[in-house]
């Protein structure tokens, strides 16, 4: 990294706030990595940051906070029905939180502002006269979409991204593409942070062959729309008695129950698929399954769960943007990039044809290529 100054030395002994704009009701790699980012700094003994949520706190009534904090709910529906990427600069946006965020100025005076997400930077005039770090969990001029075009999304989150960046002091992700990304696009440069520090922890159970696995928060919809597609290519390969392997599919995360009742019920094909499913599970070591699967549509920045997954010793079978964040010369030693979501289908209900890639995936090995990674580029 190129600043004078990196993220722990500028944070060292100062009065630091972090405006969270991440929820930590609902489990998240932004979540994961913002906790993350918080214990390293206690363990090592930097600082104890003071700490405003613009979110919804615990036991508070949605509708209430959403009421509390308009226009902001209404910028959040607004995205969500129409995809629009660069609404997530305003999904804070309310004048509840802007006061909150200059009474937190004057009572703690902080040295060091931390922006956690592209949605608390709106705020960073609010902090005048302290230092501004922005934590980009991705940049969204980078977002990719397989069924959106998003090209005028793309330039209007680039002048977001430019206004934004005017009066950082330093700017953290936890994506290596987003760092270049930062580099190349606004001649600004950024530390990449790791996303999770423990040292890895392969699982000691024997993968099971022809058992799958799908991980996540499917509560959101990057997650959902991707495995739909998934399972139901899956169903119409069953279907066309093209299947010559048998498969169990494990989904499991919160909101895994949910989600699958609303797809069976909407979709009753899937139903012919071998389905397990998990609400709740203690570590990524516990399972058994071949591989993680990650069909996804969407979405930019590191993806935690391939993070997880490569530190338990699974390997990662996904689209493209399952290894986005990462060059090719990490995710290629424990992940296997499929061209499409029917592809990873045939893949899966096809006999021998993961077995012929597994041999080469080395995800231990990925995982220790990755946290040299972080180290080299703050060389």
């Amino acid at each position: 990294m190129s600043s004078a100054m990196s993220l722990d030395e500028l944070v060292t002994g100062r009065c630091v706030l972090l405006v969270n704009a991440i929820r930590a009701d609902v489990p998240s790699g932004g979540n994961t990595a913002t906790q993350a980012l918080l214990t390293r700094w206690r363990e090592r003994g930097l600082c104890r940051p003071h700490q405003l949520d613009l979110n919804p706190g615990v036991g508070t009534s949605m509708l209430a906070f959403a009421l509390a904090t308009l226009p902001a709910a209404l910028f959040v529906q607004w995205g969500r029905m129409s995809g629009r990427i660069w609404l997530e600069f305003l999904f804070r946006a309310s004048p509840w939180l802007l006061l909150r965020c200059v009474w937190a100025r004057w009572r703690l005076r902080p040295d060091v502002v931390v922006l956690n997400h592209h949605a608390a930077f709106l705020y960073r005039w609010a902090f005048a006269g302290s230092r501004c770090v922005l934590v980009w969990h991705d940049v969204p001029s980078l977002k990719r979409d397989e069924s959106r075009d998003v090209r005028r999304d793309k330039r209007r989150c680039a002048a977001f991204e430019r206004w934004a960046i005017r009066g950082a002091t330093l700017n953290a992700t936890f994506s290596f593409d987003d760092a270049r990304a930062l580099a190349l696009l606004h001649r600004r440069p950024a530390e990449v942070v790791p996303v999770i520090t423990p040292p890895a922890a392969p699982r000691t159970v024997p993968p099971s062959p022809g058992r799958w696995l799908l991980v996540g928060n499917w509560t959101r919809a990057e997650n959902t729309e991707g495995a739909q597609a998934f399972l139901l290519a899956c169903a119409e390969f069953l279907a066309r008695g093209e299947a010559t392997a048998t498969a169990e599919f494990h989904v499991a995360g919160h909101g895994s129950e949910q989600f699958m009742e609303r797809l069976r019920a909407a979709h009753p094909a899937v139903r012919s698929l071998d389905l397990r499913v998990t609400a709740r599970y203690g570590e990524m070591r516990d399972f058994d399954e071949a591989a993680l699967l990650a069909p996804l549509l969407r979405g930019a920045g590191i993806k935690l769960k391939t993070i997880e997954a490569w530190a338990a010793g699974i390997p990662v079978v996904g689209t493209r943007q399952a290894f986005t964040g990462m060059p090719a010369r990490l995710w290629r030693r424990g992940g296997l990039r499929v061209p499409s979501i029917e592809a990873m289908a045939r893949l899966c209900l096809t006999a021998g044809a993961f077995a012929g890639h597994a041999g080469a995936l080395d995800p231990s090995g990925a995982y220790a290529a990755y946290r040299q990674a972080i180290v080299d580029s703050a060389a």
